[in-house]
């Protein structure tokens, strides 16, 4: 038993290396990695991840119900638009075409994926591994994704940019990228726009200090306030608050590496978290009916379509991640 678990053990440290050499091929196998730890925990190979999702890690009975707090953006919108939103056909842009259409089509938060170039300039850029037609794959010879979530990805080898490289080149020729400072500028001309952010790589906190110092340099800390944490990690949340005190968050339940239910509630109910982010695949578990219990706020990734929406929403999501529905569309759901 003792071998197994070293072996276990080497393995994983192996792969975590080879992480930090290519990570967007090790993101996709973070489930078997999770699921390897839980077999650590339990040596027995009796616990699969399902049941470590379901296991009672805590009691809930005493945690109390969270109250909506005033005005907050989950009580008022539905949608969030993921990556900026899809537009003319494409996801996954992050452009600053796709933002003006879906705050035009009345979306009001957007999901934002924020990477860092070679030179340590933060962007919007869902992956360096993502064909958007910037790099010297063509469309032709990339492969083709259709991740957990129903979102078709088109992938590459990786191909980091520096700041010039990515900013200098239209994403699929026609779009424009943006910074993170563009980031900031379109919330502070859109005042009420709420931004959640999905830090990219292993630089999540050096992500967060990077939007606080840029807010701070430009006169533009009022929108702190609209920025959403995206919260995969306990610890690291910790580590983000202290960098500044972030008045939204929503943790995640992602299909890549998830919780477990009980933890997650007590963690959301300790921290004032009211929003939980769940990956489409576990959103007919009897656990979502736990967590709105105590006052969280379900949405769905990803909802692409009413049809989707409304059987969702019958398991009990109170919005989505979206790529193609805007909040006039919540108007069909029943």
């Amino acid at each position: 038993m003792y071998l197994k678990k070293s072996f276990i053990i080497i393995l994983i440290i192996c792969i975590g290396m080879l992480g930090m050499y290519k990570l967007d091929v090790i993101y996709n196998n973070l489930s078997k990695v999770r699921a390897w730890i839980v077999h650590i925990v339990y040596p027995d190979d009796s616990v699969d991840i399902a049941t470590f999702m379901k296991e009672k890690r805590c009691n809930i009975e005493s945690l109390p119900v969270l109250k909506d707090e005033a005005n907050a953006w989950y009580t008022r919108y539905r949608f969030i638009a993921h990556a900026g939103g899809g537009y003319e056909g494409r996801i996954y842009t992050n452009c600053l075409d796709a933002w003006e259409y879906s705050y035009e089509r009345g979306n009001r938060v957007f999901d934002a994926d924020l990477s860092f170039t070679v030179d340590d300039k933060l962007v919007l850029r869902h992956s360096w591994a993502d064909n958007i037609e910037t790099g010297s794959t063509s469309m032709k010879n990339s492969e083709f994704k259709v991740d957990m979530n129903g979102c078709i990805q088109y992938r590459m080898p990786k191909e980091e940019m520096t700041y010039d490289e990515f900013m200098g080149r239209k994403i699929f020729y026609k779009y424009r990228p943006m910074d993170c400072e563009d980031m900031i500028q379109f919330m502070y001309d859109h005042d009420d726009l709420y931004i959640a952010c999905d830090m990219k790589g292993t630089d999540i906190i050096k992500g967060y200090q990077y939007l606080v110092d840029a807010a701070k340099s430009t006169d533009r800390e009022e929108i702190l306030d609209r920025i959403i944490v995206n919260v995969y990690d306990y610890e690291v949340y910790s580590q983000i608050m202290n960098i500044y005190s972030f008045k939204n968050a929503v943790a995640r339940q992602h299909f890549v590496s998830p919780n477990n239910y009980y933890e997650l509630l007590e963690f959301c109910v300790t921290n004032d978290i009211h929003v939980v982010n769940v990956s489409a695949c576990f959103m007919e578990d009897d656990e979502i009916q736990m967590l709105k219990s105590k006052g969280i706020h379900i949405y769905v990734a990803i909802a692409d379509y009413i049809s989707d929406m409304q059987f969702y929403h019958e398991y009990g999501a109170d919005g989505a991640v979206t790529n193609w529905l805007y909040e006039s569309d919540w108007n069909y759901i029943k």
